[in-house]
């Protein structure tokens, strides 16, 4: 109930960000290619490892939503009007951030293994982690998430992405 001043101010963004919220409703691979030119078929390494990770923040994720049972801001509040579908399932942790925060990590770690220079990463990690946000703080200007749901996916993301990276180079997380 406390969030939803901060949901309702963040719809003040729908007609600025519109066109974006509608095309990541599903998923924002394509804004990810545009940042990083990946094309699974020339790297299906790299894309089964980020693959890996989006879908263990999907199950873990909804692990945790049935587990708090977070309610969502049109749930508390007749003001906020989503503008698009709401899932059905709780609210917390967010998971498009989740998803999203993952890649942008993972696509660190990988920048960080192909370069010894790290002034040539820190622009692509900064962007990486804008978009990561941009894509979740567009769920709250939906109206289908809270703030709190936004930092809960982003940490489950980060996390997730630590340890599938762990593994995937034989270490442990």
């Amino acid at each position: 109930v406390r969030e939803i001043p901060s949901v309702l101010a963040a719809a003040e963004l729908r007609a600025e960000r519109y066109h974006e919220i509608q095309t990541q409703a599903d998923g924002a691979w394509g804004y990810w290619r545009a940042l990083y030119p990946m094309r699974p078929e020339l790297l299906p390494q790299t894309q089964m490892l980020l693959d890996v990770a989006v879908e263990c923040c999907t199950y873990i994720g909804m692990r945790f939503k049935h587990a708090y049972a977070g309610l969502r801001p049109y749930e508390l509040s007749p003001e906020v009007q989503p503008l698009i579908p709401t899932p059905g399932h709780a609210s917390f942790p967010m998971g498009h951030a989740a998803q999203n925060f993952a890649v942008a990590a993972l696509l660190a770690y990988i920048v960080r293994g192909l370069t010894k220079t790290p002034a040539n990463l820190a622009p692509f990690v900064a962007s990486a982690f804008r978009l990561a946000h941009r894509v979740s703080e567009n769920r709250v200007i939906a109206g289908v998430h809270f703030p709190v749901d936004h930092y809960g996916g982003a940490i489950l993301g980060i996390t997730i992405a630590k340890v599938v990276w762990c593994l995937a180079n034989g270490r442990a997380p």
